[in-house]
């Protein structure tokens, strides 16, 4: 086995503690514990060749400017939406909620996106987090709303607001 055909395997090694790291990580881990001495354009003319290392390397590199969300602590904020996923076991969506303050996400499978679901997957979120948050923002997705004019929101007691 040629040098270069170590170093790609090594990089698709979960054991190998430089594995799918950036290339600086990668080119450090190779040196210390292989005893693998390349340099950095050398090293990426051999992993060019792979696909997974193409993706890492077609990653956005610019920062976004994001508005900053002001949370005083857990359970203030949270954002929700509902995902599509591909047939899963039957799910067809996923209820997908974020505590804005800890980053902390809960997610539950749904099989469809009535009110009654949702409600009964944002029931079973709120036991695991062990709370309710005082404000919920979601977009304005005709599955947070319960028949007439009610929200499901206000059921649990929080303010609850769309943008």
């Amino acid at each position: 086995m040629t040098e270069d055909e170590t170093i790609r395997k090594l990089w698709r090694d979960p054991s190998f503690s430089g594995a799918f790291s950036g290339i600086s990580n990668f080119q450090s881990a190779l040196d210390l514990e292989k005893g693998i001495t390349v340099s950095r354009n050398k090293l990426i003319g051999i992993m060019k060749e792979d696909p997974n290392f193409l993706l890492e390397m077609h990653k956005i590199k610019k920062r976004i400017k994001r508005r900053p969300m002001v949370v005083h602590g857990y359970c203030i904020l949270w954002q929700a939406d509902l995902a599509q996923l591909f047939d899963f076991g039957g799910y067809q969506y996923a209820l997908v909620c974020c505590d804005v303050f800890s980053r902390r996400i809960f997610a539950r499978p749904l099989k469809s996106k009535a009110a009654k679901n949702v409600q009964e997957a944002f029931e079973e979120i709120f036991v695991e987090a062990k709370g309710t948050p005082e404000k919920l923002e979601t977009d304005q997705g005709v599955y947070f709303i319960i028949s007439g004019p009610g929200i499901i929101c206000n059921v649990n007691f929080f303010t609850y607001f769309r943008h």
